[in-house]
């Protein structure tokens, strides 16, 4: 068994300008084409498309949808993403090192747990507040 049938063809990457006109092609306004490709060049074509998912219908985006909506959304998630992990660490100093005090372990990761689905739901009701913007 050769190696080309075990993985699937591997699509050669498209230069900036190209993956900024694929953007368009599909119905992405963009305002400021020369910050858009600074963007694209500096975060990737792939992890911004992430977060094109919910601007797009059987891959084509809904109308008025912009490129800087899309990266509001993406710089919106960085940020939280490293204010959980802060909370996360912030909570963790505090955890026992001692391993006789389950109760104090498991109240923490009730904690935790809760915090984390509270953030959730925040961040999504963020989110919805954000597409109407």
């Amino acid at each position: 068994m050769s190696n080309d049938s075990i993985y699937p063809q591997v699509k050669p990457p498209l230069p900036y300008e190209e993956q900024l006109q694929l953007l368009k092609s599909r119905g992405l306004i963009v305002n400021d084409e020369i910050a858009a490709l600074n963007i694209l060049k500096r975060i990737s074509y792939y992890r911004l498309t992430a977060y094109t998912l919910t601007f797009k219908q059987q891959d084509i985006f809904t109308s008025g949808t912009t490129f800087e909506t899309i990266y509001r959304h993406y710089e919106f998630d960085s940020k939280l993403r490293n204010i959980v992990m802060e909370i996360i660490e912030h909570v963790d100093k505090f955890r026992p090192a001692d391993r006789n005090f389950e109760l104090q372990n498991r109240t923490l990761f009730a904690i935790i747990f809760n915090m984390k689905y509270l953030i959730l739901f925040v961040y999504w009701d963020l989110l919805k507040i954000g597409t109407h913007c």
